[in-house]
């Protein structure tokens, strides 16, 4: 686990205090509140989610928050507003899930099974997987500070993906997953292949420089992975110990707390 967990810097590298961060917090609210044009919660929960990554720095927040809405309010089937119980049929299958325990850094870990995508799930589908999962673990306080590793497993991934990969798509996905406010965001890629790496090249160009930096191709060297990812926490595949049960997982973060999920996908900006 990270050292000092309980300090929190701004974008000069000075600690601040709790007046400090309180004062901040305030700041980016009288923002929210003063935009018609943005429907968010505003308590302090959810303001840090969005502050943690900007280093507190409440206008970049509140300009991160809008973009990201925007982002929502323009493309609206690349986000899930609804109930996870209408997306139970690929809930509850293996294809995602995130683990109990944090990697070396503290962040959630997030596992995608690429190989399992059921042949009737559409891309808009997968990206509202993604939607509940994130609002299932995003009001943690320690996820906001220390952030996500999504590892994405690439074995027997069906070939029927590739027409997901159109520029449009790819533009739009590329910027949600700059826009999601996690502090930071690793991708670790595992049982990759040169045929599929071909694939991954079309996406590399719509990437940001920052989450270009932040992706990991780790094919099955699982020594590579473990030195982001300590292998205790994580299942046998991938050179751990352990055995993920599935349902537990989901009923805990995602079924037990719909309602929650639901209002924070509810987060909304009106477009004029």
């Amino acid at each position: 686990m990270p050292e000092n967990k309980n300090l929190v810097f701004d974008k000069n590298g000075k600690e601040l205090t709790e007046e400090e961060i309180q004062e901040r917090i305030e700041i980016l609210r009288k923002l929210i509140q003063d935009d018609k044009h943005l429907h968010v919660r505003t308590d302090d929960n959810w303001l840090t989610r969005f502050l943690y990554p900007t280093k507190f720095d409440p206008e970049a927040a509140y300009k991160r928050m809008v973009d990201y809405y925007k982002l929502k309010a323009e493309n609206p089937k690349f986000f899930f507003t609804e109930s996870p119980n209408k997306l139970s049929e690929f809930l509850n299958t293996e294809l995602k899930i995130v683990l109990r325990d944090r990697d070396l850094k503290g962040r959630r870990v997030f596992i995608t099974q690429m190989g399992k995508v059921p042949n009737n799930m559409s891309l808009f589908d997968l990206t509202h997987m993604d939607d509940i999962w994130i609002e299932a673990v995003l009001d943690e306080p320690e996820t906001q500070k220390n952030g996500l590793s999504s590892i994405i497993d690439l074995s027997k991934t069906p070939w029927t993906i590739l027409k997901w990969l159109t520029p449009a798509n790819m533009r739009v996905g590329s910027r949600k997953a700059d826009l999601v406010p996690f502090t930071d965001l690793h991708i670790h890629v595992v049982n990759s292949s040169p045929i599929l790496n071909a694939a991954i090249a079309l996406v590399f160009p719509f990437l940001s420089t920052h989450t270009k930096e932040h992706i990991h191709f780790h094919y099955s060297d699982w020594s590579s992975l473990h030195k982001f990812v300590n292998p205790e926490i994580l299942p046998k595949e991938y050179g751990g110990t352990q055995e993920i049960d599935f349902d537990a997982i989901r009923e805990e973060y995602v079924y037990n707390n719909a309602s929650r999920i639901v209002k924070n996908l509810s987060a909304s900006y009106k477009l004029d």
